[in-house]
């Protein structure tokens, strides 16, 4: 539809001098493609309001403009229709109909009416669905959901409702940080009384509730709908009980998932040089290697989370929602071979002190995280990420030993930056902590150099701030 609109249109006026007027788009489209639009419409907005409603159904405002936003959803396209309708109606045989043929009439007032039977229609099936909806609603009646502890209260809602979104309605503080999409446990609560009056757990959420081992009693209220009377303790604090810093502005205060690369990389034969050498030495060699790193990683527009000893851990891709969710894997492998390039620089500084030149192993790896600001309340709290990817890059960074080679880059990770390793470096490996085998690239000097290079005509190198996440937030 797009693109014959375009044709119609903008290459007709280029070709051909023609004016795209409303009048002439509105007798091209009512000429065979009216139904076709209409319902392109209705799909449309309809997913659209959807999507709207299970964002905005969490919030504590929301319920009381409920019946304003449905009468939206519905108004708004009829309305466009209408609009739609009306101004076809005055192009198609309101006007000359220049260049109409006795079928294109015929076919135009036929789809005509055909669109004013369906918009009366779809009047009267929306209207029958809204009393019928009310009459069902009076007749099921209202169900208590009675919330214990302090600031103990009872909701009085009709049922169908989750325990999360009744608390949302009756603005009960309820932790909650997945977005009530059972990825977390935020939400859960004990049931007291009513247990039997609830749905039971779904397997999404009794598959979070094994995770934690949660006892007999315990529900997600993100998932539980409560059909009767119940009574139920909320277990987690809310967030302004817990006094975290950030809030609505810093959507890592308590957490956010997001796909980022993790490089984890560490230095060679550092626990015998320690050995040798004197502490401050020591000191001294340290803080100009982890300059040199963390260096190479802004270069890239990355962030040291942590540096453990001689260990760098750092993320690419973990800036502003506005990103794309992969922009830092290329960005990743190029930080590696900055990294690389870097230790060489170290060695040629310290050759005589050290002797034998250091060496360093590097893992990457791309996938989702739970990124968020750990620390003490009213501390400095820094943002870190956590889970699987992250241990995944530690255990690479560790495979480097038993492979040999300085660099072991996982399959998702080069995927993610659209770029192939050299062949013969493919491995599948066992990591401690994952049932399945993980899909890698060993990559020894000249490969890793060779794999960097491309990364960097993928993607130039840019000298950026280190990536933040949520307003004014620094790593």
């Amino acid at each position: 539809m797009l693109v014959d609109h375009i044709v119609a249109t903008r290459a007709m006026e280029a070709l051909h001098a023609t004016e795209p007027g409303y009048g002439r788009v509105l007798r091209g489209i009512w000429s065979g493609a009216a139904i076709p639009q209409a319902m392109l419409l209705l799909l449309v907005w309809g997913h659209g309001m959807v999507g709207l409603h299970y964002n905005l159904r969490l919030r504590s405002w929301f319920a009381r403009w409920r019946d304003a936003y449905v009468a939206a959803a519905v108004l708004v396209p009829a309305l466009a229709l209408a609009g739609f309708l009306a101004g076809a109606r005055e192009a198609v045989f309101g006007g000359d109909g220049t260049g109409f043929t006795a079928g294109q009439r015929a076919a135009a007032e036929a789809l005509s009416e055909a669109a004013r039977a369906a918009f009366a229609g779809l009047g009267l099936a929306a209207l029958g669905a809204a009393l019928a909806f009310a009459v069902v609603r009076r007749r099921r009646g209202r169900i208590a959901v009675r919330y214990a502890g302090e600031g103990a209260r009872t909701a009085r809602v009709a049922p169908g409702a989750t325990l999360l979104e009744v608390s949302r309605m009756h603005r009960v503080p309820h932790t909650q940080v997945c977005g009530g999409r059972a990825r977390c446990s935020t939400c859960r609560v004990r049931v007291l009384e009513g247990a039997d009056a609830i749905d039971p757990p779904a397997e999404r959420e009794a598959g979070v509730l094994a995770r934690i081992g949660a006892p007999p009693g315990v529900r997600l209220a993100c998932r539980a709908v409560p059909r009767g009377d119940c009574a139920v303790e909320l277990l987690v604090p809310s967030a302004g009980a817990l006094g975290l810093l950030g809030g609505a502005g810093d959507p890592a205060a308590w957490g956010v998932e997001r796909r980022v690369t993790v490089l984890f990389g560490d230095l060679r034969g550092f626990t015998s040089l320690a050995e040798r050498h004197l502490a401050f030495d020591l000191v001294f060699l340290l803080n100009r290697y982890v300059t040199l790193m963390t260096g190479a990683v802004e270069a890239e527009g990355g962030f040291v989370d942590k540096v453990l000893g001689d260990g760098v851990l750092a993320l690419f891709g973990a800036g502003d929602a506005g990103d794309a969710p992969d922009a830092g894997a290329a960005a990743g492998l190029r930080a590696a071979g900055r990294m690389l390039g870097a230790l060489e620089i170290l060695n040629e500084e310290f050759e005589a002190q050290v002797g034998a030149p250091l060496g360093m192993g590097i893992g990457v790896h791309a996938g989702p995280a739970i990124l968020g600001r750990v620390g003490a309340a009213g501390s400095s709290q820094g943002l870190t990420a956590l889970g699987d990817t992250v241990n995944a890059a530690s255990r690479l960074q560790d495979a480097t030993k038993a492979l040999g080679v300085p660099l072991v880059v996982s399959e998702a990770a080069l995927l993610a930056a659209g770029m192939a390793a050299p062949e013969g470096t493919r491995r599948e490996i066992e990591l401690r902590g994952r049932e399945e085998r993980l899909a890698v690239h060993a990559l020894s000097e000249r490969d890793a150099a060779a794999l960097t290079r491309v990364a960097v005509a993928v993607g130039a190198p840019m000298k950026r701030e280190p990536a933040r996440l949520g307003a004014g937030a620094g790593p």
